[in-house]
């Protein structure tokens, strides 16, 4: 497959054969000449169409055309979908309808552009309830045809690659509305070349100090790192090959992004890093795959707990791989993917590469993998929820969270969103399972349904046909489908009761907003904005209100919103993905304050402090379960040591005034981080013994960051370990399990 062309077209756009020749690149064989005559056409009118409009770096504005219908024959588009890539802004940036251009074009072409103009339309720099209806229209053309999706992709893509022309505000805005977008949805839809390249981009501009910094250091490393990984491939293929194995064997580099993001959720610094060594490769057939991997445990030491079977369960967006992780050359941790090159194409181009093209003839509305069968019942569910809080949060869960692949006790695989609970599992069995769910046992133990369930659990749902939903369950559920089912059971039951809850609901709301007002006039009022609300009469949208389906106060901002416009919540960034067509601005969305006490960086509460960066100290490796404090660091925000710290206590001892910097800090319960502790050991030597200490680590659910050892000419073996854990209590019983070892000789935390 081509590689995506990094630079603007150079060459003269008033040559059609050179420009189409550009465009296609290395496809031009797969174009018969009926197809190449309709994508000359596409490009004419498109040309002709935008005329002298330029772009902000002053080129062309048709060089931006060209370059998204370039990219999408490099992902091997269908004729249809790259001949729409060329007209996608006629309809907003002239005066052409769908009508005028269907007479010119046959069907899908207009139907695509049609679709990407409706979303470049959606106003979503209104309030909340307008965006949040907009999104849903997003999603909707999505489901339409994932191409309108594709086609908007791209578009984007080339437009972050062009930011430097916009100013600082627009780059921020773009680029905050890709991370929070389009990069998710790449990802949902299995592009992860895609998603890293806008993850990327969007970092360069939203973290630009950050940035640089990490692109230096990897840079730094890099004559280290590429020895480390040209000594394993090199390795590796020696060995493949001695088994009659034709393997390509790459190093894989890690994307800026995901770096800094390792390093900001985690708190780690960049030598922390324990995966910068990554080795894919690539065979023909799955029993290669796992003959490969075969070779590869008896090669390297395997680490316990590492290894991710993909071929066997894979992910919703059609990812296929083994994943696993191994004690490498000269001690160092490295992860090795290993999958066929089909694979590798899914992998790299996810929906886009399983496009059926028929040959000599022009595509009309092709088909997909039924693989995105999500997006149908997300669409189907999203046409039915009407708070926009709930709106978001579902579209986090459903379309952009990672997954969880679980077992039935028939040995069958669900895919529940990351969190899911046995209710969102017996919901995604059959809607009898889950409203009849009276238990749940996971892993042959019963377990209480709130239970957040774990890659590879074994769920077995107890039901009774006596048991029903209840209004508790909306707090348990993750899944859309699952609060959908509860919500139509509860909706249907005690119709007056929750009408008559609904009102009171309601009106204490209003009531403390300060708004005095008879309940007719409440009336008349909800009547004159039933529409909006979604509902089809005031005890409907009262019943709605009284089981739980709609907050009373969205209803009351609505009906009396508030005289100053509030700040848009981060996640309404979320709702800020069209309206910007090639160039146009968006509208940033500024932070919510957090409420007091909620979660900090790190899992974290400090006290009279809503957001702070967060560092937790190296000389005394706090953990949770150990009492904290917070110590004002300058330029560095808040850095965590114990209450006992004794580097600590001598910096307030030798400057008194010191003591005005410490915070009163506390672990946040409900969500407490996994920190990553330093542990020493010094053992007797043998062949071996690193593996072993790797597996006896791994195996008490510790997880190795990073690792070195040395021998010494008294024949012991001194090993530094970097292990996260999740506690005080969890580090306490893995130190004491690596005591119980004969060849331990000392141990340190």
């Amino acid at each position: 497959m081509a590689k995506w062309a990094s630079t603007e077209y150079q060459g003269d756009i008033e040559d059609t054969t050179e420009t189409l020749a550009y465009i296609l690149g290395d496809e031009r064989a797969r174009y018969g000449p009926a197809e190449y005559e309709l994508l000359e056409r596409s490009y004419t009118t498109a040309r002709d169409i935008h005329g002298r409009q330029k772009r902000a770096s002053g080129e062309p504005y048709i060089v931006h055309c060209i370059e998204v219908a370039r990219i999408l024959t490099d992902w091997r588009l269908d004729p249809a979908t790259v001949c729409a890539a060329l007209l996608h802004d006629v309809i907003e940036d002239s005066a052409i309808t769908r009508d005028q251009l269907a007479q010119q074009f046959p069907t899908p072409i207009p139907e695509l552009v049609d679709g990407v103009t409706k979303i470049s339309r959606l106003n979503l720099a209104a309030g909340q309830d307008q965006q949040i209806e907009s999104l849903r229209k997003l999603i909707l053309a999505m489901s339409d045809d994932v191409r309108v999706t594709l086609i908007k992709l791209a578009d984007r893509l080339h437009n972050m690659r062009t930011l430097e022309h916009l100013s600082a505000s627009q780059q921020e805005r773009i680029a905050q509305v890709t991370l929070d977008i389009y990069a998710p949805l790449a990802h949902r839809l299995g592009m992860m070349t895609v998603r890293s390249e806008l993850e990327d981009l969007s970092m360069r501009y939203l973290w630009p100090d950050e940035y640089r910094r990490i692109a230096g250091l990897i840079a730094q490393k890099r004559e280290h790192r590429e020895q480390i990984v040209r000594l394993t491939v090199d390795y590796l293929r020696k060995r493949l090959k001695e088994a009659h194995i034709d393997a390509q064997i790459e190093g894989r580099s890690k994307h800026l992004y995901s770096v800094f993001h390792k390093m900001r959720s985690q708190g780690l610094e960049f030598d922390e890093l324990y995966d910068l060594i990554a080795v894919r490769v690539i065979c023909n057939t799955v029993d290669e795959c796992y003959d490969i991997l075969g070779h590869v445990h008896q090669i390297f030491p395997p680490i316990a707990g590492r290894f991710k079977d993909y071929i066997a369960m894979p992910k919703e967006n059609m990812y296929q791989s083994l994943h696993t992780a191994v004690v490498g050359l000269r001690g160092q941790v490295t992860e090795i993917q290993i999958r066929t090159r089909q694979m590798h194409q899914v992998a790299e181009y996810g929906v886009a590469a399983h496009w059926k093209y028929k040959e000599g003839a022009v595509a009309g509305k092709t088909t997909v993998d039924p693989k995105l069968l999500w997006l149908r019942r997300l669409t189907e569910w999203l046409t039915d929820v009407r708070d926009p809080q709930e709106f978001m949060a579902a579209l986090r869960n459903e379309a952009f969270s990672e997954t969880i692949l679980v077992f039935t006790p028939r040995g069958d695989v669900v895919e529940l969103p990351a969190g899911s609970t046995p209710l969102d599992f017996a919901y995604a069995i059959h809607t009898d399972v889950g409203s009849h769910c009276d238990g749940a046992k996971v892993n042959h133990r019963v377990v209480p349904l709130k239970t957040t369930l774990q890659n590879g659990d074994l769920v077995e749902i107890i039901t009774r046909k006596s048991a029903t939903p209840s209004v508790g369950w909306l707090d348990i559920v993750k899944t859309s489908r699952a609060r959908g089912k509860i919500r139509h059971y509860l909706r249907t039951q005690n119709r007056d009761v929750n009408i008559q809850r609904g009102r009171e609901a309601l009106q204490r709301a209003i009531k403390g907003h300060s708004i005095n007002l008879s309940w007719a006039d409440i009336v008349k009022r909800i009547e004159e904005n039933l529409a909006s609300f979604r509902a089809h009469s005031v005890d409907e949208l009262l019943s709605e209100i009284g089981f739980g389906a709609i907050k009373p106060v969205s209803i009351v901002n609505r009906l009396f919103p508030p005289r100053k416009k509030h700040a848009r919540r981060p996640e309404e960034a979320m709702a800020a993905a069209g309206a910007e067509g090639g160039e146009s601005q968006l509208e940033r969305p500024t932070p919510r304050r957090p409420e007091r006490r909620k979660k900090s960086t790190g899992g974290v509460i400090i006290e009279g402090i809503d957001e702070n960066v967060v560092h937790f100290a190296k000389c005394c490796f706090p953990l949770p379960g150990d009492p904290i404090v917070g110590f004002i660091t300058v330029g560095r925000g808040v850095t965590i040591h114990k209450s006992s710290c004794g580097n600590l206590r001598k910096s307030l001892a030798a400057n008194p005034e010191n003591q005005q910097r410490i915070l009163s800090a506390q672990w946040d319960d409900v969500n407490l981080p996994v920190r990553a502790t330093e542990i020493r050991l010094a053992l007797t030597d043998r062949r071996g013994l690193l593996a072993d200490v790797c597996n006896l680590i791994t195996a008490r659910d510790g997880f190795i960051v990073s690792s070195n050892s040395r021998s010494t000419k008294d024949g012991r073996a001194l090993m530094r370990f970097v292990v996260e854990v999740k506690d005080k209590q969890h580090l306490e019983d893995l130190l004491s399990h690596l005591r119980s070892q004969p060849d331990v000789i000392s141990i340190s935390p």
